[in-house]
């Protein structure tokens, strides 16, 4: 299998595409507008890296930058993965690997079943110990209403 990929390089215009929206959605069109513009150059599935989005959504949602510089592998698969000029692309960790997070998880879920097991031992022990009695308690008096 022969392993071809096109790479090229490109500064995108933002600005045009992210004045024609609501302040508040301008890094989210700029997102769109850089998809949009390696659609139609690149012509496949485009996948935008993780130093691009971060530097398009730097300043805000309200003010992302007017043009960005972008290197382009399209791979033989149709799939374009875009990246800040300088970075390579980044394939996403597999949900095999063990982060942090899911060791964290494993161990309170270790946790947890330790104290069950104490909770289940702990009723029998409670129920050999004499039970103490209830304070009974005394019933309130009814104020009377007063008459206008």
């Amino acid at each position: 299998m022969i392993m071809v990929e096109l790479k090229r390089t490109y500064i995108i215009p933002l600005r045009k595409a992210f004045l024609r929206v609501p302040r508040y959605t301008r890094a989210k069109r700029a997102a769109n507008a850089v998809r949009a513009f390696l659609l139609r150059h690149m012509k496949g599935d485009v996948k935008i890296g993780r130093h691009l989005n971060e530097f398009l959504w730097k300043q805000g949602i309200r003010n992302p930058p007017h043009h960005v510089k972008v290197d382009c592998v399209k791979d033989d698969k149709n799939i374009v993965k875009a990246e800040l000029a300088g970075f390579v692309y980044e394939e996403k960790k597999a949900p095999e690997e063990k982060g942090k997070l899911q060791e964290t998880l494993e161990l309170l879920k270790g946790k947890k079943e330790e104290k069950t097991e104490e909770v289940k031992a702990e009723p029998a022990q409670k129920a050999e110990a004499p039970k103490e009695e209830k304070k009974e308690k005394k019933p309130r008096a009814k104020t009377a209403k007063k008459e206008a």
